[in-house]
């Protein structure tokens, strides 16, 4: 859940490294739509409903599926208050 905490905090540059699986720590590549433990939602969701465009074209540019929905049914494509 790491990448969702620094996704969350913008530190969009460290998020990067996990996600090309670049990152010292990191065992392998982070998939992009990981989830939430609780609610299903992943880090694209919540960019999405914070209105983090930079955030969401990361997630895009690593795979990110922007229909993939939430437990309440909600696609992160919807989350988006922006055009």
């Amino acid at each position: 859940m790491a990448s969702l905490s620094l996704m969350s905090q913008m530190e969009f540059d460290d998020a990067e490294l996990f996600l090309k699986g670049e990152d010292p720590g990191a065992n392998g590549k982070l998939h992009p739509n990981v989830c939430y433990d609780s609610g299903g939602m992943t880090a694209t969701h919540m960019a999405a409903l914070n209105d983090d465009v930079k955030g969401v074209e990361l997630l895009l540019k690593y795979g990110a599926d922007k229909d993939l929905k939430s437990e309440d049914g909600k696609a992160s494509k919807k989350e988006s208050v922006g055009p």
